[in-house]
């Protein structure tokens, strides 16, 4: 019996907080993700909105963000179609220079290729039971 009280005090201690996030606290977009989409004047509000709740100011501006970013090749608006097909560029050139040497190296030897394939097997099998457990317990 007691495990039911302590699941209706965490639900209800969720309820109050996810009241408290959605109604009092306000959560503010973060300036990487906005200047990853090209959003850069929202990504300057967005610190001056943070800066004003902490009580603090911000000289940030749009020049600033101009001269860090150098290599942007794509218009500094608010509504800037190209931003998602740029952030995929990006994250494309990042791809390309990863390389797999690291990963053949644990599959080097018979030892460490029978242990790292164990290892991952056992995580596996770790990550199958932990949720089962929990969901088919109160079958039990």
């Amino acid at each position: 019996m007691g495990w039911r009280y302590f699941l209706y005090t965490v639900g209800g201690l969720m309820i109050v907080i996810w009241a408290w996030r959605c109604f009092i606290f306000r959560l503010y977009e973060t300036p990487k993700y906005l200047m990853g989409k090209g959003r850069y004047l929202d990504a300057v509000a967005s610190v001056h909105s943070v800066a004003a709740h902490n009580g603090k100011t911000s000289s940030i501006a749009l020049e600033d963000l101009e001269r860090v970013d150098l290599d942007h090749d794509f218009k500094l608006d608010e509504k800037n179609h190209d931003a998602d097909e740029k952030a995929f560029q990006r994250v494309c050139r990042q791809v390309a220079k990863l390389d797999a040497n690291h990963i053949k190296s644990l599959f080097a030897t018979k030892e460490l290729a029978l242990t790292t394939t164990l290892l991952i097997v056992i995580w596996f099998l770790i990550g199958l039971a932990f949720p089962l457990y929990i969901n088919f317990l109160t079958y039990l």
